[in-house]
């Protein structure tokens, strides 16, 4: 059998702790039976042997269901529906049975041999033989459904095809993304695909997002590892879309250099993600506008001007203008903050001074609402915990000027925070990029100390009131934001950059765009640089 994953590290972590030692007592306590055995080398070895497969039977049973679940996030596409796939079975009603068999024969053999009945030791031999049944067999499931897990997986995919009336899928959407909890970037683009009104269906490579993505959507989800990508795709497939640099992308995309891979990332910011080398691989990068073009250029990563295709933002579509003027006495702050990043060159949150932020905003002399939403990843980021904790404290405590704070979690969609928000606070990231658009001011941190020359180069700043590191002066800021706002024509300037043209609907040019790449011709549209000169 391939080895996809690894049984020593498999035992370490989930038998020894709590199985091994449910296995040691067993044993521990069929050897205290030895003293009052017959003495017979037969009788005594046939009882060893079957008192050592009971005792491994716990660690057994769950080898076999962690390896039956490899096996089928390995080899199972598609939706819950898709049950019939062997792989889901695991352990069978017959294998319970054995373990059962393998016990109760091992147990009544022990009382016939101390009341020395004759033959008793018969009843080892069945435990012995009930345990080489429930060994063998499922070592022998184990090997047929590892050799077959590409055909199951197309296997799947057909039946997802059937059960979701998809007839001939023109693109797929790859997706893979371990260290999200959620299929966020998928999420954000699947209102935009589903609008093209062509058949695709997506693709990831890890269970949870399978599971997550079931049940949020009817069109086909596959699971498919790197070794089934070259199989799961229909002839009828000409596109691959892509929301992420991950390294599970190459895998098909090497696989098949044939089709278009276009990349539309999951935001558009001045972070490295978002101009990185690894974009060089895919044949077509949509971006929202001449700033992101322009960025890959300014860092040196050179990429052909064909290869850009300028879409748009298709998600600020819901994001609600800035009104003529505010209504309202209390001044309302959305703050999203990144999160802290593992690499140096991406450092840009803000969390550790959020708490101090926040506090100096809610404490002046005027009634403010500040909404507060942390990234995803600062969850699984252990350091973050603490400034979460400080964060919701600051925001829950009583204010008698009338400020209130308010803490989000993941639930609630960043738009929802900009539309009721007057003014955005953030770090250098996408959610300023796409709080330009409703036109509304925002403050942007400065946890690097970046002097004016060096802020040069994320022009996304260019257009917000520069906050320093700690936040000193907070309250200054949102009131000149609020009133005079003397920011705002730099604001529109900046606006106009990164999202080009914005006489387009946000998702008319994304549409037009996809819909000539996937169909190889016009399909009766013009094309987008005809439609940008028109």
């Amino acid at each position: 059998m391939k080895a996809n994953f690894d049984f020593l590290l498999l035992i370490r972590r989930e038998v020894w702790r709590k199985w091994g030692a449910i296995s040691v007592a067993l044993l521990v306590a069929s050897l205290a039976a030895l003293p009052f055995l017959p003495a017979v080398p037969t009788t005594r070895f046939f009882y060893f042997l079957a008192a050592a497969c009971v005792a491994s039977l716990p660690v057994l049973i769950l080898i076999f269901a962690s390896a039956y679940r490899e096996v089928s996030q390995r080899s199972v596409a598609a939706s819950e529906r898709m049950h019939q796939n062997p792989a889901r079975t695991g352990l069978t009603t017959i294998d319970k049975v054995l373990v059962v068999a393998t016990g109760a024969m091992f147990l009544v053999s022990l009382i016939l041999i101390l009341f020395q009945v004759p033959g008793s030791v018969i009843g080892l031999l069945v435990a012995i033989a009930s345990y080489l049944a429930l060994t063998v067999g499922n070592l022998c499931r184990l090997l047929i459904l590892d050799a077959h897990a590409k055909e199951a997986a197309v296997a799947d995919f057909n039946i997802a095809r059937v059960a979701n009336n998809l007839r001939q899928p023109r693109f797929a959407f790859h997706f893979s993304a371990p260290d999200l909890n959620t299929p966020s970037h998928v999420l954000m683009w699947l209102p935009y695909l589903e609008a093209l009104g062509i058949p695709f269906f997506i693709i990831v490579r890890e269970r949870k997002h399978l599971l997550s993505l079931a049940a949020l959507t009817k069109t086909p989800v596959v699971l498919a590892s790197a070794a089934q990508l070259k199989t799961i795709l229909p002839p009828s497939v000409t596109t691959v879309f892509y929301a992420n640099n991950a390294a599970g992308n190459f895998a098909l995309i090497n696989g098949t250099p044939h089709l278009q891979h276009i990349q539309v990332l999951h935001g558009d910011s001045d972070k490295p993600p978002s101009f990185s080398a690894v974009s060089k691989v895919f044949s077509k990068l949509f971006v929202a506008g001449q700033m992101a073009i322009d960025r890959y250029a300014r860092n040196n990563v050179m990429i052909p001007a064909e290869k850009f295709a300028i879409v748009g933002r298709p998600q600020v579509a819901r994001i609600t203008p800035a009104p003529l003027e505010k209504s309202g006495d209390m001044i309302t702050v959305a703050y999203l903050p990144t999160w802290i990043g593992y690499h140096e060159d991406a450092k840009f949150s803000s969390l550790k001074h959020a708490a101090s932020i926040i506090d100096k905003i809610m404490s002046g002399d005027t009634a403010i609402r500040v909404v507060f939403k942390p990234h995803p990843m600062s969850y699984k980021d252990p350091s973050s915990s603490q400034y979460l904790g400080d964060i919701r404290t600051v925001l829950a405590r009583p204010r008698n000027n009338g400020s209130v704070g308010e803490f989000h979690q993941e639930a609630i969609d960043p738009i929802d925070l900009y539309n009721m928000a007057d003014i955005l606070i953030s770090d250098i990231s996408s959610v300023i990029i796409d709080f330009l658009y409703s036109g509304k001011p925002y403050l942007v941190t400065n946890p690097s100390n970046y002097n004016d020359a060096e802020l040069q180069a994320y022009p996304s700043v260019l257009g917000g009131y520069l906050l320093e590191e700690t936040g000193e002066n907070a309250l200054e800021l949102v009131k000149l934001a609020a009133g005079a706002d003397p920011m705002r024509d730099k604001r529109m300037e900046t606006r106009s950059y990164a999202f080009g043209d914005l006489d387009y609907a946000p998702a008319e040019l994304f549409t037009r765009t996809s819909i000539e790449i996937i169909d190889g011709v016009r399909a009766g549209l013009p094309s987008q640089a005809q439609a940008l000169a028109s």
